[in-house]
């Protein structure tokens, strides 16, 4: 299930969460030097506010994925490969995150490829609208709630293993 251009926006999805990532860090980097230097709130919400364009950039993509993917046919020779896959073998072999690699071989053992485009689209909105909730708190000059941002930092680590996984699966099938 692929077309040339869903090839072309799952790489540019992955480009755009990765800049989000990176600026939801620099805020994090911004955040530990506060507790040295004070609360710099414009720097905060400069960073916040990228990290905010990237992931709305890459969930945007992933709607489109989600709508292109809608109308594919599955390819039942991939189907057929994630069906008889030894996901218990990779996953022991190379010691991978055990609930997040479940959560991913799940998805492929079913041949579930729309199920792994709505569970990252869906990720991604729950990180969006972390970071929008964050930076609700910073636009008052206060300091959103340790747990939002621990959540938040979390979801980006799980969506970027969960996606990691997923190719690694797409990978090792590839190469049979």
């Amino acid at each position: 299930q692929s077309t040339p251009f869903l090839g072309q926006l799952i790489p540019a999805a992955a480009v755009n969460f990765f800049e989000s990532d990176r600026d939801f860090n620099d805020f994090l980097k911004e955040v530990e030097k506060s507790e040295l230097y004070g609360p710099n709130y414009p720097v905060f919400q400069a960073g916040i506010d990228k990290a905010i364009v990237g992931m709305d950039n890459a969930r945007c993509k992933y709607e489109e994925i989600l709508n292109i993917s809608e109308n594919l046919p599955m390819n039942t020779m991939i189907m057929e490969k994630l069906n008889q896959f030894d996901y218990d073998s990779l996953q022991s072999k190379f010691n991978l995150n055990p609930s997040i690699f479940k959560k991913a071989a799940g998805f492929c053992k079913k041949g579930n490829i729309k199920g792994i485009y709505n569970h990252t689209f869906n990720t991604l909105d729950t990180i969006l609208e972390n970071l929008y909730r964050i930076k609700a708190k910073l636009e008052k000059d206060k300091m959103p709630e340790l747990y939002l941002i621990w959540e938040t930092g979390q979801l980006y680590f799980e969506s970027e293993m969960f996606g990691q996984y997923v190719s690694r699966i797409f990978y090792e099938i590839k190469e049979q």
